[in-house]
Parts: C-alpha cells; sequence; structure tokens
C-alpha cells in the first residue's frame, strides 16, 4: 500500500470559488452561444456522448445542486452505461436527448444563472460545512473546486470536438491544474506509475498556462509515501515530462490514451532522465474517467 499526501482543503475563499464558477459559467453560456444548431450532434472524445450531451449533462449536476428533481429515465440500453454512477450521470443526459439544441442552451442558461444567484448568497459557513465529495469526504469549498474542474472539462470536450480551441489560460485553468490536476500527481507518481523510494520526478506543464510540479517519493516508517514538494527544490530530478496544458489535463481526463497520442504527436510531449519513469507517469495520468 503506497500513502500519499492529500490536502483535505481546497485553496482560495468561499468568494474566491464563487467568482471562478462564476467566470466559468459564463464561459460556457458564451461556448453554447456559439455552437451552431447543426453541430449539437457531433461526437465528443467521451463514450456516447454528443456535444448536445456535455451540455446536458452541466445542466443535470447542477440542477441537482440546486435540489432540483426531475425524472429518471431508464439508461440500460446504453452500451457506455455499466455501473451505477454512470447511470445516475447518464440520466438526465437521456433526459434530454430528444429536446433540441434551442431548448437545450435555453434551459443552460436559465440553470447556470440560478446556481450562480444561489452561491452569491451563500455565506463563508456553507463553504466551510463538510460534504461528500466525488474525491471522498471535504468541504462544500472541495466539492466546487472539483464542479469547476469537471465544468471546464466538459467545456474542453466541446471544443475538442468541434475544433474550437480556447479558454486555455486565466485564473479557472490556473484552479484546475493547481486543486485538481497538481493534487492527483502523488496519487499518479507514487501508485499507478510505482516510483520507486528516492524518486523525484518533476511535470512542466507548459503555454499558454505553465505550472511546475514535483513529486518526491519517500519512505516514511516503512511505507512508500509520494509527495509535491517545492520545485525549487527538485535538485536533480530521476525524470523530467514536460508537456502543454491542453495535452496534459486530456491525459488526466482520460480524453486520450498516451500512446496514441504521443504516436500521433511525437513533440507533444517531452522526456527526460529516466525515460522509463517518464513514460510510465505519462502513461497513467488519468486520474478521472
Amino acid at each position: 500500500m503506497t500513502d500519499h499526501d492529500q490536502p483535505s482543503q481546497a485553496r482560495g475563499t468561499g468568494e474566491q470559488v464563487v467568482a471562478l464558477l462564476s467566470e466559468q459559467f459564463a464561459a460556457v453560456r458564451a461556448l453554447a452561444d456559439e455552437v451552431p444548431d447543426e453541430a449539437w450532434a457531433g461526437p465528443t472524445d467521451l463514450p456516447g456522448w454528443t456535444v448536445q450531451d456535455c451540455f446536458s449533462h452541466m445542466i443535470g449536476v447542477e440542477r441537482g445542486m440546486l435540489g432540483h428533481s426531475e425524472d429518471t429515465p431508464s439508461v440500460d440500453h446504453l452500451a457506455h452505461v455499466d455501473d451505477d454512477f454512470s447511470r445516475m450521470v447518464e440520466a438526465p443526459v437521456e433526459l434530454r436527448r430528444n429536446r433540441t439544441p434551442t431548448e437545450v442552451r435555453s434551459e443552460l442558461h436559465d440553470t447556470l444563472a440560478e446556481r450562480q444567484s444561489a452561491l452569491e448568497g451563500f455565506g463563508s459557513e456553507k463553504f466551510d460545512e463538510e460534504s461528500w465529495t466525488p474525491a471522498g469526504p471535504g468541504t462544500y469549498r472541495d466539492f466546487m473546486v472539483i464542479r469547476l474542474f469537471d465544468l471546464w472539462m466538459h467545456e474542453q470536450d466541446v471544443r475538442h470536438a468541434l475544433d474550437m480551441p480556447g479558454h486555455l489560460s486565466g485564473p479557472v485553468v490556473a484552479s484546475v491544474l493547481a486543486n485538481n490536476a497538481g493534487r492527483a500527481l502523488p496519487l499518479v507518481v507514487g501508485k499507478r506509475a510505482d516510483a520507486p523510494v528516492g524518486a523525484v520526478v518533476a511535470i512542466d506543464v507548459v503555454g499558454p498556462t505553465e505550472a511546475s510540479f514535483v513529486v518526491q517519493v519517500n519512505d516514511v516508517s516503512g511505507k512508500k509515501r509520494a509527495a509535491l514538494i517545492d520545485p525549487g527544490s527538485s535538485g536533480n530530478p530521476t525524470a523530467t515530462v514536460e508537456v502543454d496544458v491542453d495535452t496534459f489535463m486530456r491525459l488526466c481526463g482520460g480524453r486520450v490514451g498516451a500512446a496514441s497520442l504521443i504516436e500521433a504527436h511525437p513533440d507533444a510531449v517531452t522526456l527526460g532522465g529516466d525515460v522509463t519513469l517518464g513514460r510510465a507517469v505519462v502513461n497513467n495520468l488519468a486520474f478521472t474517467p
């Protein structure tokens, strides 16, 4: 068993998280308005999901956060649905599959506006409340940081499906990197890539948003423990990985396999030092389905 440092609370005050979510809501609304109706049926990298399905998913989750109930159609006929969690996620999407892009776009606008109003009405005590999160027990603030990540990832799913690159820099992207992808790296390096005790792995994310992460693997009381350390104290890393922010997040989100991506774009990832370890890290970056 490998232990990892997992910070228990997401960075930022409640007000800062609300500001980030408001920015992301605006980005989603603007994208939905930009995508022409005829493109909403286009496929995405997510199995079984179209562009419209991504927007429908956002609506379903945010309506659930608002406490709104809705019908739960059967999804057992869908090949890509194979467990209870995917059934839960799929139901709001299936519910909207026969609706027009105009209807879904309108509901998206209304839902995000209502959700933003609700968030702005919360005090700091709400964000400090203990809460379930997809990553385990945490606070409501932690949960909202994960919501920010999910919304941004699905925005990017739509952008990739339609070759409409954008929103790869700014405060939302910085939060996604620091509070979601960065926090998963000790697990990726120490357990999934099985880096040995003493290994130091440096991951440099480059433009248009830049970030540096260094994971060190130590022996703590007989247990292997991987943790993020200050990038300035990494010394001579065992392995280095350089990757652009878009490729990095697509790998972290499991949107593309490392082998197929590198075969198609050999310059997308640059490895240094222990190339075998670096490649193992890249191959195991996916921390969310």
